[in-house]
């Protein structure tokens, strides 16, 4: 009796841990900056148009020379126009099991330039291959980029762009989905992306944590 008791109560609580909202956790520092991103993006014209809802596992953190983005900052282009280095805050302990797993992964970080004036977005970063650093958190890969970072530009008279930067849980089904679809070959050779197929897509797919912020042209 008591083994089954356990049993549920262990069932219980992994269901708990599944459904939990992020701004929920208590006393979690990477929690705490996922569910503040989760509120800014709530917030932005963007997020109707690429998730039908989103639960990150993490923190992602963006830093651009001495700035690290925390959500609907408003960056001159000329701020943004190196690529990034990106990191990496899990809340999963990094001792336990599932944190240990999170870790032992690979992930893809996909970039999007979204400009809410036309509803159009193009895809503007493709990393597959990146892993987190144990100690730091910093994300690095040794292989090429899909899609090589093109600097967010955003034109005259076009308004306030939103670039919002999606990290998923890296598997070839990813990539492949993107070849695969006509609606997302043209956006990611610089045409615009299906927005819905984007969105179709995206809710398949382990999204794990993400950031964005907004420039204007200079």
């Amino acid at each position: 009796m008591r083994v089954f008791l356990a049993a549920i109560v262990l069932v219980l609580c992994v269901n708990l841990a599944v459904t939990i909202d992020v701004c929920d956790v208590q006393n979690n520092n990477a929690a705490t900056d996922a569910c503040n991103m989760k509120l800014a993006l709530a917030g932005s014209q963007v997020y109707p148009q690429l998730f039908n809802s989103f639960s990150p596992q993490g923190a992602l953190y963006l830093h651009y020379q001495q700035i690290i983005v925390g959500g609907a900052q408003q960056l001159a282009p000329n701020r943004v126009a190196q690529k990034p280095s990106l990191s990496m805050s899990f809340m999963s302990d990094p001792h336990s099991a599932l944190g240990a797993q999170m870790l032992a992964k690979k992930y893809a970080v996909v970039g999007i330039d979204f400009q809410p004036q036309r509803r159009v977005a193009k895809a503007i970063w493709f990393q597959s291959g990146m892993t987190v650093n144990r100690g730091t958190g910093a994300m690095s890969s040794s292989i090429a980029p899909r899609i090589p970072y093109q600097a967010p530009n955003p034109q005259r008279g076009t308004g306030t762009h939103e670039y919002v930067f999606l990290v998923f849980a890296d598997n070839a089904a990813l990539w492949a989905a993107f070849q695969r679809n006509p609606h997302f070959r043209v956006g990611l050779w610089g045409g615009s992306l299906d927005l819905n197929a984007f969105r179709a897509e995206v809710a398949k797919q382990n999204l794990v944590a993400a950031s964005f912020f907004k420039s204007t042209h200079a």
